[in-house]
């Protein structure tokens, strides 16, 4: 039975699912587990998180209501401003207002590590699917979090081998966000792109909010530099790509590189000016069968393919209720610890495990976005170059994590 109602405390969506199919060992208190789902519902990340966040948990309840007889799943969803402080106050609400058991989706990193601060403290799991930043996973690393999908370390780790050059030597100029996710991506790509005997000739940190980036991309191609990337996502990424091309960055022998770009970025930019993109995508519709099945399902509730982190979303919700089957516990570290324990099996995942610092460590893909005469069916935008295998992209453990050394 699927319920939808308005909650007066929120004025968002509440959902309920009842699972009454075959036997668990789950013996969760009041027989019902609460997930929020913290996201953008009106901002940059909106088009790929938001709603679609919560229809992605949703199937991941009805997939596995056969493991959970009697137990209700509810969801309620909350609106995170891309505000640190927002997501802090929201994460707080959800956890003690609504009774959350699981947080999930986040995406902003900033948002992320305001989310982080809350639940760090508190008997709640929390699953960042949307945020970039490596913090969560080292420094302000915690024993009921998890962090899915991808980091800025991750992202940038083959974009050094997808423009390299025999020989190397190119150079490189950044233009990314300024807060914990661009820095991140400046990090990543110093030491990717030297790896490929490159190097980085600057670096250019905005706002936000900033749409203006002629003067930026002005001054970038002013450097000499081969190669331009951009480490910001949204809207921001979009009207970068979109004024680059204006630029004639393509004409001057320019390569253009987008740390995040998501499936919703190349839609809005458009093929004329994505096309001929390299970049890591986490998770794509495409990228097997499993991928396939769940985006014919999503696009049939939602009516349109998922993003990466729809599906991301989803695999990460379905790990989380196998734990709480697994362990009869619907919050906290034990339920992570099962996460920990158990290998990331969907049919979507490949390789999946979830590390002891609470990173998700996966295979991800290589990609490049097709011209528009190549694309045979909507939103199937990207050749897949190759998987890059999770342990390459990921690297090893913080060690300013606390739970490294135990």
């Amino acid at each position: 039975m699927l319920l939808r109602n308005l909650s007066a405390g929120y004025g968002l969506l509440a959902v309920v699912f009842v699972m009454s199919m075959l036997p668990v060992r789950a013996e969760v208190t009041d027989g019902v587990i609460r997930i929020g789902v913290l996201t953008d519902l009106t901002g940059a990340y909106s088009a790929a998180a938001g709603d679609g966040s919560l229809t992605a948990a949703e199937l991941a309840a009805q997939r596995l209501g056969s493991a959970l007889k009697g137990v209700r799943v509810e969801f309620r969803v909350a609106d995170h401003r891309n505000d640190p402080g927002v997501a802090e106050q929201q994460a707080r609400e959800l956890h003690q207002g609504f009774g959350a058991d699981l947080i999930i989706d986040m995406p902003s990193s900033a948002a992320a590590l305001g989310a982080q601060r809350y639940a760090a403290g508190n008997d709640v799991v929390i699953i960042h699917t949307g945020s970039g930043t490596e913090l969560l996973t080292g420094e302000h690393c915690s024993p009921n979090s998890v962090h899915w999908q991808y980091n800025t370390g991750a992202l940038t780790a083959g974009l050094g081998e997808a423009v390299a050059e025999p020989g190397g030597g190119q150079g490189w100029y950044v233009i990314a966000l300024d807060h914990p996710f661009g820095y991140g991506v400046h990090q990543g790509l110093e030491a990717a792109v030297a790896r490929s005997g490159d190097h980085i000739l600057g670096a250019r940190f905005h706002p936000f909010d900033e749409q203006d980036f002629f003067p930026l991309l002005e001054e970038a191609i002013a450097s000499g530099a081969d190669v331009i990337a951009l480490g910001n996502a949204g809207r921001g990424l979009a009207a970068a790509i979109r004024q680059a091309k204006e630029l004639g960055v393509d004409g001057l022998g320019v390569r253009l590189v987008g740390v995040l770009t998501l499936l919703e970025d190349v839609r809005a930019v458009g093929l004329y000016a994505a096309s001929g993109l390299r970049f890591v995508a986490p998770y794509y519709w495409e990228q097997n069968e499993g991928s396939r099945e769940f985006a014919d399902v999503f696009q049939a509730r939602y009516g349109a393919r998922p993003a990466s982190n729809h599906i991301a979303v989803h695999t990460a919700t379905l790990h989380y209720l196998k734990a709480v089957a697994e362990t009869g516990h619907s919050r906290g570290a034990v339920v992570v610890d099962a996460m920990k324990a158990m290998p990331v099996d969907d049919g979507i995942t490949r390789n999946g495990r979830v590390r002891v610092d609470g990173r998700m460590v996966h295979d991800l893909n290589l990609v490049e976005v097709k011209s528009p005469s190549e694309v045979r069916e909507p939103m199937a935008y990207y050749r897949i170059l190759r998987q890059v295998p999770g342990e390459e992209a990921f690297g090893d453990p913080d060690p300013a994590c606390p739970l490294v050394q135990r």
